[in-house]
């Protein structure tokens, strides 16, 4: 089943337009474009406040390549009612599609129309609902199995077919070759001239037969060309009759995708037990150097595993205000046909540096997927020569000493790389992709072969934000992270009324009860002023305020409690959840409902407990003011239609910290393990985790969208607390990161480029 994506449009109404038919009134209609699209309602006679109710669709499953994503809507006069010889200019207004939003979270906002030029006279507004919906489409129904025409296939068979194609439309014996065509429909009749021409004996046995029989035959003969005779349905069934032909080409290329990569090729010359000589051929990445011979019993360090982390998306800046930091990347992917016990691990090792990957995944064959990043000087480093990989059989841990590993582990292979010939890549260049490379000096027949890349980058690389970088090490929290706030909505609920809340024998005895509505959204507690009733019908018309925070999972509590001297009885609960409150974005006003209480006892039996009205709604027409208002970051309202477009973009360049203290102490030592944290409207962005560093070098770059220049950018340092570390005197690892220190900058004295 397929999914079509589309930008519904639904012109409701307009108000107040200009008198443009030379009667004092216009005949209105409305053409909306949109990615090369155009869409048209229908014309409103001699009305200046007309009302449409039309859905318009747009198709959003081409690219728009050429045209941008802004949304142009154009009122006019039809010519064609009136005296005017023109279609007259009654107003336009321009949406960005920053400004739509997904179905369900659509509402009703009028726009005023603006002018074409100066000197047009334009007034009135169009009241608009603009959302995305996704469309299943259902597959199409599967074609009736046309009736078998297995006896058409010999030559002389024709007597019978005619025999079978009348009983449908007369009971005719045997009639002669002509007669079916006179008593056939037309199409019969269409096919039974083509024998008249050359080659009667070719053609008489697939064209005498019905359309739905000789269709397949023809279409199989012919290709790609469809007879034009048969109606659509029938002629999908033939082309899905006609595809099976192309099929036997595909078994002709098949062979090349094997066990083994084809695009690499691998050849290895053994000689005795020594060192192979491995040749690569039409490859890219460096080729491997002849490896020494490794000591089975080597030791690993297994202190450095890695998690899986989320995929964390990131604004790709052009990194022009931080200083180039270079990085010496190794991607490794998976191995294949190794002669591994279980989940084989991965061993780095260049210049001081020994790092140990996961354990493998174990599918149809060993898979890591790990990318790992060696801080490097510069591109020409020459402390680092060698650059070696290997493959072990996964080790087994001792209970009684965790640390260490048992002596059942194994080498299965490596591969030298000489550091000088790994390439360099610096966005925007396409990320290298992973080779095979033969495993060497495992002492088996067959030592696998492992899918890697390495390549020379900087912090730009896309691969960078998810890597193990050597800075960040024994910390699986250090890695810079992006992220929204979610977006707050003012929730008005307005306290109307109720009825039958009192029981009756209670409403006979009181001459007057006190009574007073409490409503609860998460920890939020509100309450209504105390209300007097001696007919048992309390009245309050208050306003109740609330912030609720998407996605709208919660429910809104409300409780009615009578006020006696002994204390508050509670009379029946509501619970109302908040994905069936309505939104709003504009003062109109929102119908109230009656809802009935439930028992507060929690008793299931269905009784009833009386009724309160209310009207709710979702006001987003407002900001919900997160942030003090003198270093606030953002005043959109939560309604994402009344978004303006963005003014430009501000970017910050996070290169490093001096002369910071010790905030803790670490196995007798004093450290300090800083990040950053940078907060503009509702984006986060976080630094990764330079660990044990009195002067960090981040040097990450973030962008943040201004829509007002009025805002402020927040900063902070903080010290990563990290449940990785022992911290000395306490047992507690998991204390609040601490805070270092904070600044603030204001985007309107920054300096403006343009271009």
């Amino acid at each position: 089943m397929t999914t079509l994506h589309k930008l519904i449009v639904e012109v409701v109404d307009a108000r107040n337009l200009s008198p443009k038919d030379g009667r004092g009134a216009s005949s209105p209609y409305v053409v909306v474009d949109y990615r090369g699209q155009r869409r048209r309602t229908q014309t409103k006679l001699s009305d200046l406040n007309p009302v449409w109710n039309e859905l318009l669709d747009f198709d959003l499953s081409r690219p728009a390549d050429v045209f941008g994503d802004v949304l142009e809507l154009d009122v006019y006069h039809d010519k064609n009612y009136g005296p005017t010889t023109r279609n007259n200019f009654l107003g336009r207004i321009r949406l960005s599609s920053s400004q739509f939003v997904k179905k369900g979270e659509e509402a009703l906002i009028y726009f005023p129309l603006q002018k074409k030029s100066w000197f047009t006279w334009i007034r009135g507004d169009i009241g608009l609902k603009i959302y995305y919906v996704d469309e299943v489409v259902p597959p199409p129904s599967p074609p009736p199995p046309p009736p078998k025409a297995e006896e058409p296939k010999p030559e002389t068979a024709q007597p019978p077919q005619s025999e079978a194609v009348p009983p449908p439309e007369s009971a005719s014996p045997q009639p002669t070759d002509q007669p079916p065509a006179e008593a056939a429909p037309p199409k019969e009749a269409e096919q039974t001239q083509p024998p008249e021409p050359e080659k009667p004996a070719e053609e008489p046995p697939t064209e005498a037969a019905p359309p739905p029989k000789t269709e397949a035959p023809e279409v199989a003969e012919s290709g790609p060309s469809p007879p034009p005779p048969p109606p659509p349905a029938t002629d999908d069934a033939n082309q899905d009759q006609a595809n099976p032909p192309p099929p036997p080409v595909a078994p002709e290329a098949a062979p090349m995708p094997m066990q083994r990569d084809h695009e690499i090729e691998v050849m290895a010359h053994s000689v005795s037990k020594s060192m192979a000589d491995v040749k690569f051929h039409r490859t890219d990445g460096p080729p491997p150097m002849p490896r020494p011979p490794v000591v089975p019993g080597g030791a690993l360090n297994y202190t450095s595993q890695l998690e899986p982390t989320e995929s964390m998306s990131m604004d790709r800046p052009s990194f022009d205000l931080v200083e180039k930091m270079h990085y010496l990347f190794v991607r490794v992917v998976k191995a294949r046909f190794l002669p591994a016990n279980g989940s084989p691990i991965v061993k780095i090792s260049t210049a001081n540096y020994h790092i140990t990957s996961k354990p493998a995944r174990k599918t149809h064959c060993f898979e890591w997927d790990q990318t790992f990043a060696f801080a490097r000087q510069s591109p020409d480093q020459s402390d680092a020569s060698i650059l070696e990989v290997s493959v072990w059989d996964p080790p087994v841990f001792d209970p009684s000493a965790a640390s260490e590993v048992a002596s059942g582990h194994q080498f299965l292979g490596g591969i030298c790389f000489d550091v000088m010939e790994i390439p360099l890549r610096d966005p925007p260049d396409s990320p290298l992709a992973p080779q095979w490379y033969r495993l060497e000096g495992g002492g088996a027949r067959i030592n696998g072969d492992l899918m890697l890349a390495t390549w020379m980058g900087t912090q730009a690389d896309d691969s960078f934000p998810d890597a193990w970088k050597t800075d960040t090490a024994k910390n699986p929290n250090a890695r810079a992270k992006v992220y929204q706030s979610p977006k707050l909505w003012y929730l008005r609920a307005t306290v109307l009324e109720a009825q039958d809340v009192l029981p009756v024998t209670a409403s006979l005895n009181l001459k007057e009860a006190t009574l007073q509505v409490k409503a609860q959204l998460g920890f939020q507690f509100l309450k209504t002023e105390p209300t007097v009733t001696r007919n048992g019908v309390p009245s309050w018309n208050q306003d109740l305020m609330f912030v609720a925070a998407e996605p709208f999972s919660d429910h809104l509590i409300f409780t009615i409690e009578h006020r006696l001297p002994k204390g508050p009885v509670t009379l029946g609960v509501l619970r109302i959840p908040l994905s069936a409150v309505e939104r709003r974005v504009d003062d109109r006003k929102v119908a109230s409902r009656w809802f009935s209480f439930e028992n507060p006892d929690g008793d299931e039996k269905r009784m009833y407990r009386g009724r309160m009205h209310l009207r709710l709604c979702f006001d987003g027409g407002y900001h919900v003011m997160d942030e003090a208002a003198h270093v606030c970051s953002d005043y959109r309202p939560t309604a994402r239609q009344l978004w303006k477009s963005p003014l430009g973009t501000v970017e910050l360049g996070v290169i490093g910290c001096k002369n910071l203290i010790p905030v803790k102490t670490v196995n007798g030592k004093g450290c300090t393990d800083a990040y950053c944290v940078a907060k503009y409207g509702p984006k986060w962005v976080r630094t990764r985790t330079v660990c044990d560093s009195l002067e960090p070098r981040w040097n990450e770059q973030y962008t943040f969208k201004v829509y007002d220049p009025c805002t402020v950018l927040s900063i902070g340092v903080f010290d990563n607390s990290g449940s990785g570390f022992e911290i000395e005197g306490s047992k507690d690892a998991t204390r609040p990161d601490f805070r270092i220190g904070k600044l603030r900058v204001r985007i309107s004295t920054l300096a403006t480029e343009n271009g």
